[in-house]
């Protein structure tokens, strides 16, 4: 059947599933694709690039999907704590990890060798979250501490390190890092302040003030759109300063995304709702789930959407974990069905 969705929202949650909804444009809604309980804990960060989606979580582990198969490529054992932030590179070469415990890793896509992993990279401080730049030959991560690092990825060694304490209203608040669209520069957000930085310098360009915490934001054009923690959404025109407030949510904006012409967003209470991009709401979803991360998917890079799937774990000689089973769209409760064999043998290498 042909897949007449638009996109696909995919969603991880406190109650250890990653979920995924399909909208469709024509008819206007959202029908639940795939469920899965891959992780034992929490699902923390979600990432996705060319097909390939990364969770991480509580349980220190990163599972590998491939989205085009529904299928469990590879569990990644290299960190020993809570997966705070995941980024694929732009051409989804390698993929960057983060964790509660300062390491940062870096591992090869396809084969899923660990490349490099920087035990101390923020010393002993979570990793709060990675952006990549476009030129996929430098990263930027933020610490728990307030210390925002540059790394060379061709390298493999840090750039220059940026001490945010002296240069940031509450700088140990600072809990996102974006890229801006001309990626000269880049933002970072903590509490109610969103700060524009220079990249060739180094240097803070402007701070833009809000009335409530940030908790999310991500690019509409020139014009950042904003998620607070009092559930409204903002406009925010970043060459005057000024904000457009939209009321959106009852309860915390967790998760933002844009993608074409539509503004997709997730709050804490488990509510998804479209938007155009005049924030004029398009259609809603409520969920018996908590959101904790959000990444959003073409249609055309993903599966039929006629049927929700349970993805399943698979290697290049066998497919043992989880058996797909296909359910009718209009079964919307969450069903995940294990199928255990004594002789399985998984692709995963554990660190001893």
């Amino acid at each position: 059947m042909e897949n007449k969705s638009t996109f696909e929202i995919i969603l991880g949650t406190y109650e250890q599933f990653v979920l995924g909804f399909f909208y469709d444009k024509k008819a206007n809604e959202l029908t639940q694709s795939f469920a899965t309980h891959s992780h034992s804990g929490s699902v923390r960060c979600v990432s996705y690039n060319k097909g390939i989606l990364a969770s991480g979580g509580t349980d220190d582990h990163i599972i590998i999907y491939n989205l085009k198969t529904r299928r469990e490529q590879s569990t990644l054992n290299h960190h020993s704590s809570t997966i705070t932030c995941l980024q694929f590179t732009n051409k989804c070469s390698h993929l960057l990890s983060g964790c509660q415990d300062g390491s940062l890793g870096i591992v090869r896509v396809g084969s899923w060798q660990l490349e490099k992993l920087w035990e101390k990279a923020h010393r002993d401080v979570a990793v709060v979250d990675i952006a990549v730049h476009q030129s996929n030959k430098l990263a930027l991560t933020l610490g728990a501490d307030g210390i925002l690092k540059t790394w060379n990825l061709v390298k493999g060694r840090t750039a220059y390190i940026i001490n945010l304490n002296s240069k940031c209203k509450d700088a140990r608040t600072l809990n996102l890092i974006k890229f801006c669209p001309n990626y000269e520069s880049f933002l970072l957000t903590g509490s109610t302040m969103i700060y524009i930085w220079s990249l060739e310098s180094g240097g803070l360009i402007k701070s833009i003030e809000n009335k409530s915490r940030v908790v999310c934001c991500d690019w509409l054009g020139e014009k950042l759109i904003v998620g607070y923690e009092n559930g409204s959404i903002g406009v925010v025109d970043v060459e005057s300063d000024e904000i457009e407030i939209h009321e959106a949510h009852s309860a915390r904006v967790k998760c933002l995304a844009v993608i074409e012409d539509f503004i997709v967003s997730a709050s804490s209470d488990g509510k998804i709702i479209v938007w155009d991009k005049e924030l004029n709401e398009m259609t809603t979803h409520s969920a018996e789930c908590r959101f904790t991360c959000m990444s959003v998917v073409l249609n055309a890079e993903v599966t039929d959407a006629s049927k929700v799937v349970e993805i399943s774990e698979s290697n290049d000689n066998d497919v043992d974990d989880e058996e797909i089973e296909a359910v009718s769209e209009e079964e919307q409760e969450i069903k995940v069905k294990r199928k255990n064999k004594s002789n399985k043998e998984k692709n995963i290498k554990k660190k001893k």
